[in-house]
């Protein structure tokens, strides 16, 4: 489509919406310029492969900036993760939608393979609501015997698949206590199957 034709195809566009009667396009020609549009809408994925000399910028990069796997403060002050990567929102730092939503998927794979052996998540892993409701806690307390791991009752009523009962077990902890809202919610997940 060339330039005229898609500032054609835009002025419609707008004429539409202001219901002016713009020069009718074919319809090809609508359609090609919904496709750029669309196309122009699309979010822009960028991965290592797609940076031109990717591995010399970034070793320079580690070397100045360093690599840390966690929050820190620079020389400034100013909170920073990864490779210089500013967070702190005094200097308009953030986590785009896309890499929250990588973290977040690399963080539930990392808890399903920290349970994957247990009987309890043999018998939840094929029920979306219970998984989610098991995540849920492993989330909040971690997988280790103080957090979820340590649960051992609740677990074996969930392996056992007694819903109803492990939720009431699980109100009894101290974690119901800490946090009853959430507690309520996911034990209800257990005991009924419907997501809360």
């Amino acid at each position: 489509m060339s330039d005229k034709l898609f500032f054609d195809f835009l002025r419609r566009k707008k004429g539409e919406w202001s219901r002016d009667r713009s020069p009718a396009l074919t319809q090809a020609e609508v359609d090609e310029g919904n496709a750029i549009l669309e196309a122009m809408q699309a979010p822009i994925v960028v991965t290592a492969n797609s940076v031109p000399h990717f591995d010399i910028i970034a070793a320079h990069l580690e070397r100045e900036e360093d690599r840390v796997p966690h929050a820190y403060q620079d020389h400034l002050g100013y909170w920073t993760i990864g490779v210089g990567r500013l967070i702190d929102k005094r200097k308009g730092g953030r986590l785009t939608d896309d890499e929250i939503d990588t973290l977040l998927a690399n963080d539930i794979c990392a808890k399903m393979g920290e349970m994957k052996d247990w009987p309890a998540w043999q018998a939840v892993k094929d029920d979306p609501v219970r998984a989610t409701a098991l995540l849920s806690m492993a989330f909040q307390m971690g997988t280790g015997e103080d957090g979820l791991g340590g649960f051992h009752n609740s677990l074996q009523l969930i392996a056992d698949k007694q819903w109803r009962a492990a939720a009431a077990n699980l109100l009894q902890s101290r974690w119901a206590r800490q946090t009853p809202n959430r507690a309520i919610r996911v034990t209800q997940m257990i005991a009924t199957g419907v997501m809360q």
